[in-house]
Protein backbone atom coordinates (compact mmCIF):
# COMPACT_ATOMS: atom_id res chain seq x y z
CA UNK A 1 0.00 0.00 0.00
CA UNK A 2 2.93 2.62 0.36
CA UNK A 3 4.73 1.67 -2.83
CA UNK A 4 5.71 5.31 -3.93
CA UNK A 5 4.12 8.82 -4.12
CA UNK A 6 0.45 8.42 -3.13
CA UNK A 7 -0.61 10.29 -6.80
CA UNK A 8 1.30 7.48 -8.68
CA UNK A 9 0.04 4.36 -6.87
CA UNK A 10 -3.33 2.67 -8.54
CA UNK A 11 -5.11 0.33 -6.69
CA UNK A 12 -7.64 -2.35 -8.40
CA UNK A 13 -9.70 -5.07 -6.79
CA UNK A 14 -11.22 -7.56 -9.48
CA UNK A 15 -14.01 -9.78 -7.90
CA UNK A 16 -15.25 -12.27 -9.70
CA UNK A 17 -19.14 -13.41 -8.37
CA UNK A 18 -22.54 -14.71 -8.71
CA UNK A 19 -23.02 -11.12 -7.02
CA UNK A 20 -25.42 -13.22 -4.26
CA UNK A 21 -25.25 -11.75 -0.93
CA UNK A 22 -24.39 -14.94 1.53
CA UNK A 23 -22.02 -13.57 4.51
CA UNK A 24 -21.37 -9.91 4.19
CA UNK A 25 -20.64 -7.85 7.62
CA UNK A 26 -20.83 -4.60 5.44
CA UNK A 27 -23.88 -3.27 3.58
CA UNK A 28 -22.84 -2.34 -0.71
CA UNK A 29 -22.64 1.25 0.53
CA UNK A 30 -20.13 0.72 3.38
CA UNK A 31 -18.01 -0.97 0.67
CA UNK A 32 -18.51 1.53 -1.51
CA UNK A 33 -16.98 4.33 0.91
CA UNK A 34 -14.01 2.12 1.72
CA UNK A 35 -12.99 1.41 -1.98
CA UNK A 36 -13.55 5.43 -2.50
CA UNK A 37 -11.89 6.37 1.17
CA UNK A 38 -9.06 3.99 -0.40
CA UNK A 39 -8.76 5.32 -4.20
CA UNK A 40 -9.33 1.29 -5.27
CA UNK A 41 -11.20 1.05 -8.25
CA UNK A 42 -13.33 -2.38 -8.23
CA UNK A 43 -14.07 -4.75 -11.66
CA UNK A 44 -16.41 -7.53 -11.28
CA UNK A 45 -17.22 -10.55 -13.56
CA UNK A 46 -20.60 -11.96 -13.46
CA UNK A 47 -20.20 -15.56 -13.34
CA UNK A 48 -23.84 -16.28 -14.69
CA UNK A 49 -24.23 -19.37 -17.09
CA UNK A 50 -24.75 -18.46 -20.93
CA UNK A 51 -28.22 -16.75 -22.16
CA UNK A 52 -28.49 -16.49 -18.03
CA UNK A 53 -28.37 -13.28 -15.54
CA UNK A 54 -28.49 -13.54 -11.70
CA UNK A 55 -30.60 -11.30 -9.20
CA UNK A 56 -27.45 -10.41 -7.78
CA UNK A 57 -26.04 -8.62 -11.22
CA UNK A 58 -27.48 -5.38 -10.11
CA UNK A 59 -25.03 -5.31 -6.96
CA UNK A 60 -21.84 -6.69 -9.38
CA UNK A 61 -22.87 -3.47 -11.81
CA UNK A 62 -23.52 -0.73 -8.59
CA UNK A 63 -20.13 -1.68 -6.74
CA UNK A 64 -18.08 -1.55 -10.05
CA UNK A 65 -19.53 1.55 -11.62
CA UNK A 66 -19.70 3.22 -7.74
CA UNK A 67 -15.76 2.98 -7.44
CA UNK A 68 -14.56 3.78 -10.99
CA UNK A 69 -14.32 0.16 -12.23
CA UNK A 70 -16.39 -2.08 -14.71
CA UNK A 71 -18.79 -4.50 -14.60
CA UNK A 72 -18.26 -7.24 -16.73
CA UNK A 73 -20.45 -10.15 -18.01
CA UNK A 74 -18.58 -12.22 -20.58
CA UNK A 75 -21.13 -15.65 -20.43
CA UNK A 76 -24.50 -13.10 -20.65
CA UNK A 77 -24.64 -13.53 -24.37
CA UNK A 78 -25.18 -17.03 -26.11
CA UNK A 79 -22.08 -18.34 -27.56
CA UNK A 80 -22.27 -17.10 -31.62
CA UNK A 81 -24.58 -13.92 -31.16
CA UNK A 82 -21.87 -11.64 -30.58
CA UNK A 83 -18.77 -11.49 -33.48
CA UNK A 84 -17.11 -8.87 -31.78
CA UNK A 85 -16.69 -11.32 -28.70
CA UNK A 86 -15.30 -13.87 -30.99
CA UNK A 87 -17.69 -16.39 -30.92
CA UNK A 88 -18.97 -18.06 -33.82
CA UNK A 89 -21.94 -20.31 -34.23
CA UNK A 90 -22.54 -22.64 -37.14
CA UNK A 91 -23.06 -20.65 -40.89
CA UNK A 92 -22.69 -17.02 -39.11
CA UNK A 93 -19.83 -16.34 -41.28
CA UNK A 94 -21.46 -17.67 -44.83
CA UNK A 95 -21.25 -20.70 -46.20
CA UNK A 96 -17.79 -20.72 -47.75
CA UNK A 97 -15.85 -20.13 -44.45
CA UNK A 98 -17.98 -23.63 -42.60
CA UNK A 99 -17.45 -27.14 -42.61
CA UNK A 100 -20.27 -27.92 -44.69
CA UNK A 101 -19.29 -31.34 -46.39
CA UNK A 102 -20.64 -34.29 -45.08
CA UNK A 103 -20.67 -35.45 -41.19
CA UNK A 104 -21.08 -31.01 -40.49
CA UNK A 105 -23.43 -32.05 -37.99
CA UNK A 106 -21.85 -34.53 -36.17
CA UNK A 107 -18.61 -32.12 -35.72
CA UNK A 108 -16.34 -34.94 -38.12
CA UNK A 109 -14.48 -32.53 -40.43
CA UNK A 110 -14.37 -33.04 -43.97
CA UNK A 111 -14.11 -30.60 -46.98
Amino acid sequence: MKSGPPEEVRRILVVVSDGLDVQSQHTLDQVVSMGRMSETMIYTVGTAAYGFSNPGDKLLEDLSTETGGFPSFPLRDAPGSDEGAGYLSHKQIGDTSQNTGEGAETGAYSS
